[in-house]
């Protein structure tokens, strides 16, 4: 197999990292997808699917901020095999648990802690592995693989799940992270953490308060384009059908972007942190622009970018967080997936109580400020950081 930047014979470690990483991210996605025929039979409402999708993120958050003790005590490939093992067993457990509210939000849980503790673990893997000439391409990759998962999951969902019911599409979700167990042998042209002599170089301090910091924000303000673009589509009139179909097409847009830059920073040298706060800015005017629009058809025409600017950063501050510290790489990216689920739980919440108690434009314009705030903390890690970020 070609090599994609890999600093290997193969790709194979980058197909077992995001198979992992995949997998581990998969029963939240599941959650969402089959929670209509899951919410008949636990005889539950929205609200409890919420809460147990909010469960799911936060317990993530504190999986991921400590992920780096178990690289450092295991090493990259040792933690990777376990936390597959671990995603295989989330996703088995979600397909034979009893049909109770409080046992499957409890495995859900679970299933948040593992996704956690693997995201970090998978970016310390991959940057073992990777020269740093190939990072942005490579994270462009991983970061580009579960927002891809999730669209075809998506589409194959329901086809599945109208003959064969919630639990088999589930417990199919378990091949995903196998394949990632499997792929996962000792390499001996790889830096693994357990066998490099290289030193270790610990980030600062303040870089592991402003990268959650940064990503809490724009993650924050982005997911609203999952949550509330259609919601507002509908408040304008739009049909719904064509509203889900240029949400799809923005989707694979902003993963087209996620990959395009990658390459781009790598070929020409681009500081991923700085690329992150313009698209950060414009996004933020993208959301601000949506409290001016007056049909659908301005919606749509924006969605592209808002998409495109509002999420497409996302691969920038992972490799960002690498060329930081490579060989502390758990621990920055830990705090990178950090304030990416807190901002995924608290953002949903606080924007649809607005949207509730005042306006679904004054949910927007919050975003925008969300965003804009994140803007300029990107900007200042870039400043900080020096020419490279």
């Amino acid at each position: 197999m070609e090599s994609i930047g890999v600093r290997t014979e193969s790709s194979r470690p980058l197909v077992a990292a995001t198979a992992v990483a995949v997998g581990a991210t998969l029963p939240v996605y599941l959650l969402g997808s089959l929670s209509g025929p899951l919410l008949r039979e636990l005889d539950r409402g929205p609200a409890w699917l919420g809460w147990t999708s909010a469960g799911f993120f936060i317990a993530a958050s504190a999986g991921a901020s400590g992920s780096h003790r178990l690289t450092a005590r295991l090493g990259d490939r040792r933690s990777l095999k376990l936390l597959a093992g671990l995603a295989i067993a989330a996703s088995l457990a979600f397909a034979l648990v009893p049909a109770d509210p409080l046992l499957v939000a409890t495995v859900l849980l679970l299933s948040g802690l593992v996704n956690g503790l693997s995201q970090p673990v998978v970016n310390a893997y991959l940057a073992t592995r990777t020269a740093a000439d190939r990072r942005g391409w490579v994270f462009a990759i991983r970061q580009s693989a579960i927002p891809g998962a999730a669209l075809l999951a998506g589409a194959a969902v329901p086809v599945s799940a109208a003959s064969l019911g919630w639990r088999w599409p589930v417990a199919a979700g378990a091949l995903v992270p196998l394949l990632g167990l499997l792929l996962a042998r000792p390499d001996p042209f790889s830096l693994d953490t357990e066998a490099t002599d290289e030193p270790e170089t610990q980030a600062p301090g303040w870089l592991l308060l402003a990268l959650p910091t940064l990503v809490a924000l724009g993650a924050g303000a982005a997911v609203s384009l999952g949550t509330f673009l259609i919601f507002t589509a509908d408040q304008l009139g739009a049909d719904e059908a064509t509203a889900g179909y240029v949400v799809v097409a923005s989707s694979g847009l902003c993963i087209a972007v996620r990959l395009l830059l990658g390459r781009l920073v790598d070929s020409r040298n681009w500081p991923p942190m700085r690329i992150t706060a313009a698209m950060l800015a414009v996004g933020a005017a993208g959301y601000a622009s949506i409290s001016l629009v007056t049909g659908p058809g301005q919606l749509y025409a924006l969605s592209p970018l808002l998409f495109a600017a509002g999420w497409g950063w996302v691969g920038l501050v992972t490799t960002a967080a690498v060329n930081a510290a490579p060989r502390d790489s758990a621990r920055t990216t830990g705090a990178v997936q950090t304030g990416t689920y807190l901002g995924c739980a608290a953002g949903p919440a606080l924007l649809g109580q607005l949207a509730h108690s005042y306006s679904v434009t004054s949910a927007w314009l919050v975003a925008a400020v969300c965003a804009g705030l994140a803007a300029l903390v990107a900007h200042a890690i870039g400043r900080r950081l020096g020419q490279s970020a």
